[in-house]
């Protein structure tokens, strides 16, 4: 009998050969199943769902401005009835134009059962032009009681038509969004699909591939790559070791060899990472106390201490706790980091003495809560922590803390405590300036009695208001108003009653006025609104507003005496306005309000004729 043969050489010649051939074919036909695949995908989308797409969008935007027309002729017919000014009637007609425009892109665009939808709303315009726009327009008279079931008559219509619109455009909507989510299961399942293929195509190679491997290179090959590996200090992959006997005990001393060379090296690794850590750490500190060392503006100084305390603790979050009093026996939330802007999130409270902040205010010590939601001035920095908190201790006063935590138990480090706590001796006594410097600045700039700004604020807002709108050529308004014989009210009720008015005012006006604009106590009875981008019609408008409202305000709440205000306005831009000649023109207003009577509203020729009301001129 012959030599037998190796029949392994002979498979293995023979794998490689149909190993490349059939990476081949599987190659080009899953690459022609992907491309017919997306071909029809994309084919389908662009043939069919686009096309509905676009006919949904353009009825959508049709009826959109369909219904702004309607609005318009609806807002321009109720302006005449109030005015009879024919201007009123422009948004009108313009209105009738667009309307039939984009009513015939309706009725080209919608189908099907939406034309039902679209009929109705037709049907609603009609009714409402025909019922009522259309005896507006041809100026039939309507006065007296006739007026008011006119006008509720035009609004029912009217509601019936936004009935419809809504169906319709709610609909459409629904078709539209339809189509979209139509179009992402198309996507979806197309990309699924090319994902399975390609997903074929790499197991298939990677089987080829690991079936070659193991049949080309040799364990000796395996072995020499492992020890050229470890030269290059590449100590992470493992040595499997295959082959002979002698082969499968050079690699497991090679793996031996290889592990006790990356403890080595981890263990300097970690030691380097440590000192790493500390040094940032200490750079962290060095860096807030030079950004906060010079800065008295409070709510920086919080920011800047918060996030530098996250970064050294690792922690998410951080509160920074404030004492309210001096023996620190109530606690406030001055900043929140889980905030935007760094407001508290949620019922925030601390009480000296109970849960982690409280102990740590308390004993003016570090604090530390376990995972298990017990709090201890002990720090274990052998244990995961949920929360610490670290005392902002200033002399031999505890004025407030930091609070950190997250959302799971954080382990901590030795130094990492000592950094904290040597960050939190820097940023307490940065704290206590920016505090004691924003109190003070306050109080500069607040009326004691009212709470509004006072008229050093003015002054300095008035003066940058006129410089920006000198620059930009935006108008302002300045608005001054007294209360009306508030002398006699001092004198007759004592002045502790003329405090309570003078407070009730500055909270009525504060609630009426616009979040852009400014309220001001002048002086006595006197206050000033500062109205920003603000033209004459509507500086008149605020005024009247306001005077209507002071004296609906104190007669609603059954005043002793009738409360009332006068009011003057000054308008900018003058050329180069001034704020010393805005307030005189204000002033000079005022005075015209009280030679008229008082209770009314004066201004500069653009404002139009003093305004009052027919129950002052009766006075």
């Amino acid at each position: 009998m012959g030599r037998p043969r190796d029949r392994s050489q002979g498979s293995v010649s023979g794998g490689i050969v149909d190993g490349l051939n059939r990476v081949f074919v599987q190659l080009v036909i899953l690459i022609g199943l992907m491309a017919l695949t997306l071909t029809i995908v994309f084919a389908y989308l662009i043939g069919s769902v686009r096309p509905e797409q676009e006919r949904y969008r353009t009825a959508g935007r049709a009826l959109n401005l369909a219904h702004a027309a309607m609005i318009d002729q609806e807002t321009g017919l109720r302006g005449y009835l109030l005015t009879r000014d024919s201007s009123y009637l422009e948004p009108y007609y313009s209105g009738v134009a667009t309307l039939q425009k984009q009513n015939a892109t309706l009725e080209r665009n919608l189908g099907g059962d939406l034309s039902a939808l679209l009929l109705t709303m037709r049907v609603a315009e009609q009714a409402w032009q025909s019922e009522w726009a259309t005896e507006v327009v041809s100026g039939t008279p309507v006065a007296g009681a006739e007026l008011d079931t006119f006008y509720a008559h035009g609004r029912s219509l009217f509601d019936r038509y936004r009935t419809a619109e809504a169906a319709l455009n709610d609909r459409i909507s629904a078709r539209r969004d339809s189509l979209f989510a139509h179009q992402g299961r198309v996507l979806t399942s197309g990309l699924v699909a090319t994902l399975l293929l390609g997903g074929l195509l790499v197991a298939g190679a990677a089987w080829q591939r690991r079936r070659l491997k193991e049949a080309v290179l040799p364990p000796v090959i395996a072995i020499v790559s492992a020890t050229e590996a470890i030269a290059r200090n590449d100590l992470d992959a493992e040595l499997v070791a295959s082959g002979a006997s002698e082969f499968r005990r050079i690699g497991e001393s090679i793996n031996q060899m290889r592990g006790a060379l990356a403890e080595a090296r981890d263990r300097d690794v970690a030691a380097q990472e440590r000192i790493e850590i500390q040094a940032g750490q200490l750079r962290n500190i060095l860096a807030m106390a030079r950004e906060i060392s010079g800065s008295l503006n409070l709510r920086y100084v919080l920011r800047t201490v918060a996030t530098s305390a996250s970064t050294v603790s690792g922690f998410e979050r951080v509160i920074i706790w404030l004492a309210d009093d001096e023996a620190a026996m109530s606690l406030s939330a001055a900043y929140d980091s889980s905030s935007p802007d760094g407001l508290a999130v949620g019922e925030l409270g601390a009480e000296p003495g109970v849960g982690v902040v409280g102990q740590a205010i308390r004993y003016g010590r570090t604090a530390t809560e376990n995972a298990s939601r017990e709090s201890s001035v002990e720090v274990h920095v052998e244990n995961d922590l949920r929360s610490v908190a670290v005392p902002l201790v200033v002399g031999a006063r505890v004025t407030g803390a930091i609070e950190l935590s997250g959302p799971e138990p954080h382990r901590m480090t030795r130094g990492s405590v000592d950094v904290l706590e040597t960050l939190a001796m820097h940023a307490a006594a940065a704290i206590e300036a920016a505090s004691l410097h924003t109190h003070t600045e306050q109080l500069a700039h607040t009326d004691a009695l009212t709470g509004l700004a006072n008229r050093r604020r003015l002054d300095h807002e008035l003066a940058l208001e006129c410089e920006r709108s000198a620059r930009y050529q935006r108008p302002f308004a300045l608005i001054m108003f007294d209360v009306d014989h508030f002398k006699r009210v001092n004198d007759t009720y004592g002045h502790t009653r003329g405090d309570e008015i003078l407070q009730q005012l500055a909270e009525v006006v504060r609630q009426e006025v616009r979040t852009t604009d400014s309220v001001y106590r002048y002086g006595g009875e006197e206050f000033v609104v500062l109205a920003r981008e603000t033209d004459h019609r509507d500086a008149a408008e605020l005024a009247e507003r306001l005077r209507a409202r002071i004296e609906a305000h104190f007669s609603a709440r059954g005043a002793v005496a009738p409360v009332t205000a006068s009011f003057g306005i000054a308008l900018v831009p003058p050329e180069d306005p001034d704020p010393a000649q805005v307030v005189a023109s204000a002033d000079a207003a005022l005075y015209r309000s009280k030679e008229g009577g008082r209770n009314r509203v004066s201004g500069p020729p653009e404002v139009g004729q003093d305004r009052h009301t027919d129950a002052t001129s009766r006075r």
